[in-house]
Formats: C-alpha cells, structure tokens, sequence
C-alpha cells in the first residue's frame, strides 16, 4: 500500500462517512478568532498545506487559506475551494483550481519582484547628489565641455575660407570725397587768378 493509499484508509477509519458540525457563532473560543503563525512563515506554507495528493486527498481548512486572516472566513472559502476542485476532478479529471492557483502564485511573485526594483530604484534616487552649487558646478562644466565638442564639430564642417579680393575700389562715399577736394582747390585757384594774385603753387591741371 502506498502513501496515498494508506493516508486515505487512515482517514475512512478516522472519521467514516459521518461529519461533524461545529457552532462557529455560538462558541465564545473560536467565535471571530484569528490564527497564528510562527514567524518567518510565508503564504506558500498555507499552499503546501492545501495540496492535494494525486487527486484522490483533498486539504481545507485555516491552515490551507492565506486569502483571509479569520479561522471561519478560512474554513469556508478552503471548503468551497477543495469542493470545487473534486467535481473538476471527477468530470473532468483535471484540477482546474490548481492551474488558477499556480498562475496566482507566479503572478504573486512577480509583483513582489517588481515592487523590490522599484525600492532599490528608490534608494537610489535617494542618495543621489543634492541640488547644490557643488551638482550646479559639475554640471555647468559638462554643459561647457559640450558645447566646445558641438562648436570644433561645426568648424570642421564649414568651408574653406575665401581669399582676399585684391581688385577692390573705393567705395561711393570716398569717391564723393574725393570730388568734394577737386571741386574746392578749382574754386580757391580761380579766386585767386582773378585777384591777380599767385596761385601758392596750384598749378594748372593739378
């Protein structure tokens, strides 16, 4: 005989086809009680404890539920678990409560390894440099470095520069000038020569 054989013979001998009933309002012990636990013990204990062995043994009770705190409120939804999970058994001969179970408990897991990243991203953002004048420092520096890399980047980009342009001219306003001088000492000589008078060394054509 093996073990799941032997555990259920030693449970018909134990309590038969019969059930007792106990009065979970009217008992003053037990009447709102809440379980204990040791410390350091999970929720998955509660699940160990509710696996059934190869679909013929089925475990309910508080020390099978972790969904609730309460001895009544485990007792009912472990019962109303474990009565699911037989029909599943017996037409369909697959533990469909199992399967959302597993699926439960992985998602469980995951949750509990987002929320650690998200505390250790905490924890970081935590001792990260201050506001100061040191971090304003710092940072004006890098902002310098990079701008000269942007700027030597852009120079190395622009054309060769163009050569100077040696047949310039004067501009307008110089040759307006210019005009302006010609016009005056043609004026002062022609004073001059009618006052009879020498020309101070402006000679014709000058």
């Amino acid at each position: 005989m093996n073990s799941p054989e032997r555990a259920c013979h030693l449970a018909k001998q134990a309590f038969g086809v019969a059930y007792v009933g106990t009065k979970w309002g009217r008992n003053p012990f037990s009447y709102g009680a809440y379980s204990y636990v040791a410390v350091g013990t999970s929720g998955k204990d509660y699940d160990i404890l509710g696996i059934p062995v190869d679909n013929c043994l089925f475990f309910a009770g508080e020390a099978t539920c972790q969904e609730q705190p309460d001895i009544v409120g485990r007792t009912m939804m472990s019962g109303l678990r474990e009565a699911v999970s037989i029909i599943d058994v017996l037409s369909t001969r697959r533990d469909y409560i199992a399967e959302v179970e597993a699926l439960e408990a992985t998602q469980r897991q995951l949750d509990i390894e987002t929320n650690e990243v998200r505390d250790i991203i905490k924890k970081l953002d935590a001792v990260r440099l201050p506001k100061s004048s040191v971090a304003k420092s710092i940072y004006e520096m890098l902002e310098v470095n990079r701008i000269q890399e942007e700027w030597k980047i852009s120079e190395e980009d622009l054309p060769p520069p163009k050569p100077p342009d040696l047949n310039w001219r004067v501009s307008p306003r110089k040759r307006s000038i210019t005009t302006n001088n010609s016009s005056l000492t043609s004026t002062l000589r022609t004073r001059l020569i009618l006052r009879g008078g020498v020309t101070l060394g402006i000679k014709e054509g000058a």
